[in-house]
């Protein structure tokens, strides 16, 4: 009788595995290549490929020839009735069912790694298994399983203890132990498995002890485990040799992560403060900042998420910012000498620009500007025709001014003209010494101003337009 047991470490997992492989996943595949899936009419579905490779793809119950897909590779759309997969990504798919209904679907693709024995001469070569069997002092290579190379952009191997073998490589040559693989597609997404390499036979038992965050799981005891306890697994090889494995493990608290204001209305412009507090030890928000405390100014809404980790492990929350417009408008408004305006419980009487503050349902401000003209004629209106003739209405780039049917009344007094713009400012400012006077206006911009004609008799106003 055979007096052997196995020198291992432990058949291990993270709940990393269990997630991308399991949960997260509508469905998963093996390594058979070029296999066909039926599409169910689920929207979106998200099928799982071991290791990578091509299959195809089919809708259910549809009409031929009424199929289009999207992909992320090969220029993007095909029009045939099936479709053999480019690699992970997005694809969508739109066809017509039998009953004449229009039907699309967004379907998921991601890889995931799953190590195999590549050993010469193994009874396991290119199978996947668990734990790979070795002759003592011997060694192992794994390999995460392609038939057309690299599948992952990395492709790390690692040890028991996290301490990195090597790294973009799709198999590793390695002694006894347990070793972790990780692989990350284009877009990031991570996916890992564990596996053991085990020698025949050497009487031996192995202790591991190990710690997990409060949100996660791991493979002991032949059940997924997250709760703090000490489990046991015997492990068996092709030769028949037992080990008892047992996995002390400790669960890490998550820190505790509290959000103000949990979610909040602002006023377009506004600056909000945002704070993290609770056990963290260091935070981090989407916004880069590494403070407790950050201050957010957005013209439109957001969601700002924020990390909180401590020695161990790490959570986020999320805080939604509703922002509420806020509005600015401007009245240009003539009003006859004594006349008045009035508006928001405000009265004008006078030539001016005027300001109010108005608010939207929202209760955010609305601003209200009103460039008022008093419009007053230097002569009575009993001198009818006795006024300046100012054209063209509006006016681009040369400004006629006609006084030739006005009598100042004096001999010295020079009539002046005043250019004024929507904020009061005098933009230009002419002495009128001839009957007709052209006034070049190019260099103003176009909009709305008012034109103020000053002489011995009086003030003469008008709105002017500038194109």
């Amino acid at each position: 009788m055979k007096n052997i047991i196995i020198l291992v470490s432990i058949l291990l997992s993270t709940v990393g595995l269990t997630q991308k492989s399991v949960a997260q996943y509508d469905t998963t595949l093996s390594n058979d290549y070029n296999q066909t899936l039926v599409l169910p009419e689920i929207s979106p579905y998200t099928i799982g490929k071991k290791n990578g490779g091509p299959f195809v793809l089919k809708p259910n119950d549809y009409q031929t020839g009424n199929v289009t897909w999207n992909m992320p590779c090969n220029g993007g759309v095909s029009t045939d009735d099936s479709l053999t997969t480019c690699g992970p990504g997005h694809y969508g798919v739109t066809y017509k069912k039998n009953d004449n209904v229009w039907t699309y679907l967004d379907i998921y693709i991601r890889y995931f790694v799953d190590i195999i024995d590549s050993t010469a001469g193994s009874t396991t070569y290119g199978q996947m298994p668990d734990t790979v069997w070795i002759p003592q002092s011997g060694t192992a290579t794994l390999s995460v399983n392609s038939n057309s190379g690299m599948l992952f952009d990395v492709v790390n191997w690692k040890d028991l203890n996290s301490n990195l073998i090597i790294s973009y490589a799709g198999s590793v040559i390695v002694s006894s132990g347990m070793y972790r693989v990780a692989g990350i597609d284009s877009d990031n997404y991570s996916s890992k498995d564990t596996i053991v390499v085990a020698e025949i036979c050497i009487p031996s038992a192995a202790t591991i002890d190990t710690s997990i965050c409060e949100s996660e799981m791991i493979f002991a005891g032949g059940a997924w485990q997250n709760t703090a306890g000490t489990y046991y697994d015997t492990l068996t090889n092709v030769s028949g040799c037992d080990s008892i494995i047992t996995t002390i493990l400790t669960m890490n608290p998550l820190p505790i992560l509290t959000v103000s204001p949990i979610d909040t209305i602002v006023c377009a412009g506004s600056t909000i403060t945002l704070h993290a507090g609770g056990t963290g030890t260091s935070y981090n928000w989407s916004t880069s900042e590494t403070t407790q405390d950050i201050s957010v100014m957005s013209d439109t809404s957001v969601s700002i998420w924020v990390s909180a980790s401590n020695a161990y492990c790490t959570v986020t929350d999320t805080i939604n910012i509703t922002v509420n417009p806020v509005f600015s408008s401007t009245n240009v408004v003539e009003i006859n000498n004594g006349q008045s305006y009035i508006i928001n419980g405000h009265t004008y009487t006078t030539t001016g620009i005027y300001y109010d503050t108005l608010f939207t349902v929202h209760g955010c401000d609305s601003v209200v500007i009103t460039n008022l003209t008093v419009l007053t004629d230097i002569l009575t209106t009993s001198q009818t025709g006795e006024v300046p003739v100012i054209y063209p209405k509006p006016v681009n780039d040369i400004l006629t001014i006609n006084i030739a049917r006005i009598s100042t009344g004096s001999t010295t007094a020079t009539p002046k003209v005043e250019i004024i713009n929507l904020q009061g400012q005098v933009v230009k400012s002419i002495k009128l010494t001839n009957a007709k006077n052209t006034i070049d206006v190019k260099e103003l911009i176009g909009g709305i101003y008012t034109l103020r004609m000053i002489t011995d008799k009086g003030i003469f106003v008008r709105k002017l337009v500038k194109e």
